[in-house]
């Protein structure tokens, strides 16, 4: 599934983890889709998509580098909450 579609299967709503299929031990949580935290998407043929990446198994954070989500990339995946993860109120 591509990150607008999983964005609208939780709900409308940001701050979900995922995984794309080419990430060996990355996992990266879902901040903003077209700049919303939560509500319906803009209509719009281009949407922004902002996540922060981890590292799967410590938590580490690793600085994005190259990466970059496309939104009509349909290989990730919604993932549980890793258990090193805090939720923020």
């Amino acid at each position: 599934m591509n990150i607008p579609q999983l964005y609208a299967q939780n709900g409308n709503v940001a701050g979900f983890w995922v995984q794309h299929r080419t990430w060996r031990n990355h996992c990266a949580q879902v901040q903003t889709v077209g700049g919303c935290r939560a509500g319906p998407l803009p209509r719009s043929h281009s949407v922004s998509i902002v996540m922060h990446l981890f590292d799967v198994r410590s938590g580490r954070s690793i600085e994005p580098g190259d990466f970059g989500a496309e939104e009509s990339d349909r290989n990730y995946t919604r993932i549980a909450d890793p258990p090193w993860c805090r939720r923020r109120s």
